[in-house]
């Protein structure tokens, strides 16, 4: 079915058009003598008797005329009635010699009058000629008016006959030929339709005093499909008259070739107009102005109220908002209405998004998000913090029989332990062990050895936040909370677990109001040195987005503990403090030389908001480092991982990585698991998600890595590779084991959304509620290969 906007384009001869009058200019001739036709009225006038015996032989004639002519069609079947016929192709045509077209009512006043003004000062001739002209006009202005009439009223099948009418007559043929194509276009009939847009194409040269022959031009050239051509006519327009049109229709052409914002700037000048608010939303998503669009749209809502094409059109900008409470309004009326849903204008397709793999992107918002995402300053935070013993020397023995170096002052030792004796020394041991893997860089045999201690001693709050702390490296931060909570609740004078357990209930979106005050009070009631009050003081009020401050102590003195200069790095990147980052960054690589993240700290410190591509070009020696412990890349704390492979994306360097990763793939003889992990997420960043989806299913399904980090990455993968269902079961799989998952849950309803079960779409939605948390990942665009589909079943 063709779109309203052809409805927009009849072509209506309004009564304050106004043209060019050139007859009117024409001065009249001097007087001509009399003519013939005066000569012959004289004759009758004289012989009335002769005139009268004329008529009744012309009478017998007509009669005689008349009765050959119905025994002829006699023998012919009846002719349909006029309701009955169908619509034929029109007739050959030929080009007759036409005048010129005579706009209005007005200008036919004037007509008339010189017609009549030529006739009484003796101008006969040329007077008889008007009353002709005057003549033929009434009858095609009657028979257009009435065509366009009948279009407006969707009688296309009149309105064909009613131009059809107007071109025989030999007036309006350009635009009664535009209309008639236009009303076989709804009549589904394409030979008519290209028949009338060439005859519109004939005439036109006839049209080219017209004011609106621009706009006629490009109007030819848009229905026979040649866009590029319309628009040269349509910006060149020679008359203010439809101008409105002609806005609309490059608003169109230029929306067709994706210049938006040139369709916007001819639509806004009408932007006062109700009826182009709605264009003007769409135009305005469709370059990623969400907020403007939104705007629009609510204007419709408020003048016109709700229809479906507008509320789905809210729905989607509304999910691009992040406002998800706002869309399930929108999405809620129709969820158990399927026919309605069916008719969705605007079904979706969830893909993975755009500006995530664009390097040129990437590079220019790095250290915005460097800068600007709490997340990465957590996971700073955790992957520094100490891990908890019983006894420091005995668990720094094992560390340093395992050949790990390790400052006794990173291994917090317990201030009350009720219990000492071999079940404590057993339970140390076991947490030196994991300590040591963690160190090594086994992130993940630390996380087996301590889920058996803590499976064996459950009431351990040590065991507990150590577990928490494991989860949190590793990126699952709903079982950090679970653990974190427990062990706080355990032991509330532990106040650092307590901050830590707050930070995680943020992250997984809790409620966490009653925690906050619990540990306020703890704080208050803190017993230790001046330096370990000051360090809590200013994480909890890091942690409750208070106003940044660095940890004033080490200004004085240096220290050993690697989370206070973590602490204080994190603070420098919210202060904008490059000499603080640099200070901070310097201690954690002096404390740590071969480690991976803190090398690459110092080095974002020390060319701190350059520019990104001559960052790109500082940082290309890193990864060629060789004394680097790559081990912590492969099997240690997610961030290492992550990062080492988001800037290696940013660099460039993430085919010698993704070389790198290969080799040790085959060569590695301890645990695959980790290179795995790597290489699963180099994939998908150099955007090869079939093998990124092969890797992550190996991991799953054959390894047994059932993390929701690693499902999460393999819906990615599969969403990359166009593996939707199996997206969707990893989806459904990884929100089970993260059910505060915000981004999880985005995907999951997006999904649910392109299949059609809005009711499932809305309880995704509406737990994540407005909270404009945008996935890093997921996106949609409109399916339009599914309206292309529709379009032709229908």
């Amino acid at each position: 079915m063709p779109s309203e906007e052809s409805k927009e384009n009849i072509i209506q001869l309004d009564d304050d058009f106004d043209i060019v009058r050139d007859i009117l200019d024409k001065k009249s001739k001097e007087k001509k003598p009399t003519t013939k036709i005066e000569k012959i009225l004289h004759f009758f006038n004289t012989h009335k008797k002769l005139s009268v015996i004329l008529a009744l032989l012309l009478g017998v004639l007509i009669v005689a005329f008349i009765f050959i002519m119905g025994s002829l069609f006699s023998k012919e079947e009846a002719m349909p009635s006029q309701e009955e016929e169908a619509i034929v192709s029109p007739p050959q045509f030929s080009i007759e010699g036409g005048g010129e077209i005579i706009v209005d009512e007005g200008e036919l006043e004037d007509l008339i009058g010189k017609a009549n003004f030529l006739y009484m000062n003796g101008n006969k001739e040329e007077a008889l000629d008007l009353y002709g002209r005057i003549a033929s006009y009434s009858e095609g202005l009657s028979s257009y008016n009435l065509g366009v009439v009948q279009m407006q009223q969707e009688a296309y099948k009149g309105a064909l006959k009613s131009f059809q009418t107007a071109i025989d007559v030999g007036e309006y043929r350009v635009i009664s030929a535009l209309n008639a194509a236009v009303s076989s276009l709804y009549l589904k009939e394409p030979l008519q339709y290209q028949y009338y847009l060439q005859l519109a194409q004939t005439y036109l040269p006839y049209a080219a005093n017209l004011p609106i022959h621009s706009y006629l031009y490009g109007l030819i050239h848009y229905y026979q499909g040649n866009y590029i051509e319309a628009i040269s006519p349509l910006t060149h327009q020679n008359t203010p008259y439809y101008k409105q049109q002609n806005n609309r229709l490059l608003a169109a052409l230029y929306s067709y070739f994706n210049s938006n914002r040139k369709a916007i700037a001819y639509l806004d000048n009408d932007s006062l107009e109700s009826k182009e608010w709605f264009n003007l939303a769409l135009l305005y998503a469709r370059i990623g102005e969400y907020q403007q669009a939104d705007k629009f749209l609510a204007q419709i809502i408020d003048e016109s109220g709700n229809t479906l094409e507008v509320d789905m059109a809210s729905a989607l900008v509304k999910l691009k908002l992040a406002r998800f409470n706002q869309a399930v309004s929108f999405l809620k009326p129709y969820a158990d209405n399927q026919e309605m849903i069916n008719k969705n204008p605007y079904p979706i397709k969830v893909i993975l998004r755009d500006d995530f793999f664009d390097v040129n992107i990437a590079q220019k918002r790095f250290w915005n998000e460097f800068g600007g995402s709490k997340l990465n300053a957590y996971e700073i935070l955790f992957y520094y913090a100490p891990y908890k013993v019983f006894d420091a020397k005995e668990a720094l023995y094992v560390i340093q029989e395992g050949g790990i170096n390790i400052s006794i002052e990173n291994l917090q030792e317990a201030k009350e332990v009720l219990l000492r004796g071999q079940t404590i020394s057993k339970v140390n041991r076991n947490i030196a062990s994991a300590i040591l893997e963690i160190l090594s860089g086994d992130i993940r045999i630390a996380n087996d050895i301590l889920q058996s201690a803590v499976a064996q001693y459950p009431n351990h709050a040590i065991l507990h936040y150590n577990l928490g702390l494991n989860y949190a490296q590793m990126g699952d931060y709903d079982k950090s909370y679970q653990h974190f909570i427990r062990s706080f609740h355990l032991n509330p004078k532990d106040v650092q677990v307590g901050v830590f357990a707050l930070a995680t209930a943020k992250l997984t979106h809790r409620d966490f109001s009653r925690l906050e005050s619990d540990v306020g009070k703890e704080v208050v009631n803190f017993q230790g040195s001046k330096e370990e009050m000051q360090f809590l003081q200013v994480l909890l009020n890091f942690v409750r987005d208070g106003s940044p401050a660095s940890l004033g102590f080490l200004e004085q003195s240096s220290s050993n503990i690697l989370i206070y200069y973590a602490l204080n790095f994190v603070q420098g990147v919210l202060l904008g403090d490059q000499s603080l980052l640099i200070n901070s960054s310097h201690h954690l690589k002096n404390l740590q030389p071969t480690d991976p993240l803190s090398n690459l700290l110092e080095l974002l410190a020390l060319n701190y908001y350059d520019d990104p591509k001559t960052l790109s070009l500082k940082l290309q020696s890193y990864y060629q480092d060789k004394n680097l412990n790559k081990d912590l890349i492969y099997y240690g704390p997610s961030i290492v991982r992550e990062t080492y492979i988001k800037v290696g994306h940013i660099v460039g360097t993430l085919h010698y990585v993704q070389q790198d990763l290969d080799y040790r793939l085959i060569s590695e003889r301890k645990d695959v698991r980790g290179v795995t992990q790597a290489l699963a997420l180099t994939y998908i960043y150099l955007q090869e998600f079939e093998k990124a989806f092969t890797l992550y299913n190996n991991l799953i399904d054959d390894l047994k890595e059932n993390d929701t980090q690693t499902l999460f990455l393999a819906a990615v993968a599969a969403i990359g590779a166009g593996h939707t269902e199996n997206a969707a079961a990893l989806l459904q799989l990884s929100k089970l084991e993260a059910p505060t998952n915000y981004e999880t849950r985005v995907a999951n309803g997006l999904l649910y959304l392109q299949e059609k079960n809005f009711n499932a779409a809305n309880s995704q939605f509406t737990v994540i509620g407005d909270s404009e948390q945008k996935s890093d990942y997921f996106d949609f665009k409109i399916d339009t290969s599914h309206l292309l589909r529709r379009i032709n079943m229908d």
